[in-house]
Formats: C-alpha cells, structure tokens, sequence
C-alpha cells in the first residue's frame, strides 16, 4: 500500500470516531463567548496560541516586537506572569508559534524563521521548555 492511501485511511477512521464521539456529547462541540470576559494579554501583540498544561495552567506563546514570548495563567486566565522570552531569530523575525505538550512538564514551540534579508533562508525552527514555559532552549 502506498503512503498516501494509508493515511486516508487512517484519517478517515479518525473522523468516524471522532463523528460517534460528537453525537454521544454534541453539548461538548459548541463554544460561547462572553465579550465581557475579554482580557488584554500582552499589547501590540500577534498570532497568539495557548494551551492548557498537566498542571492546570494556561500558556500562551505569541508575537511581541519580531520575537516569540508567552505568558502563564494559574487562574483560567484571570492574571498572567510576566512574558518570557522563548524564540528569537538573528536574520530576522521568529513568527507563528505553535505549542504542544510532550507529556508531563514538556513542552515544543515551534515558529517560522523569518529572514529581513535575501541571503537567509526562510526556516521552521523548535525549542523546549521542560518547566513549564519558564525558560526555554534549543
């Protein structure tokens, strides 16, 4: 079997299960906002993502000044701590970051490279946190 058939296969029996789970709970696939609860993370900010970690608290990573920062919230987002560094690019700007638990404490960002110049080249690049966004590397 070729590559690409096995992975329309596999999608497609992730959507039925995905599709059973849905009518079982169809209360769980609607969202409604309050506008009221609308707070400002960080100002003159982009492309924000977050995610909630194992412990309970909410990280989001976004684009501040041409680098990649995030933010933690131990109270469902009331407050957040202050921004911390995680992505820069020397050639230019890092953008588009994207956040994923690897389990327990772990965490990859990941973010386009961004050159200002045409001698670099454009880039996908990762980093890691294993304290929970705190301090990163890689």
């Amino acid at each position: 079997m070729r590559p690409f058939a096995a992975s329309v296969l596999v999608a497609a029996v992730c959507a039925q299960q995905v599709g059973a789970v849905a009518e079982q709970d169809h209360h769980l696939t609607s969202i409604s906002w309050n506008a009221k609860s609308l707070l400002l993370i960080q100002s003159r900010a982009s492309y924000g993502r977050m995610i909630r970690l194992a412990s309970g608290c909410i990280l989001c990573a976004y684009v501040h000044g041409g680098r990649v920062s995030v933010r933690l919230s131990a109270d469902d987002g009331r407050t957040w701590n202050e921004p911390c560094l995680a992505a820069s690019f020397e050639y230019g700007t890092a953008t588009n970051p994207e956040l994923l638990s690897l389990g327990g404490d772990r965490l990859l960002l990941s973010f386009n490279q961004r050159p200002s110049d045409a001698g670099q080249p454009f880039g996908i690049a990762v980093c890691f946190s294993d304290d929970e966004g705190a301090t990163w590397s890689g």
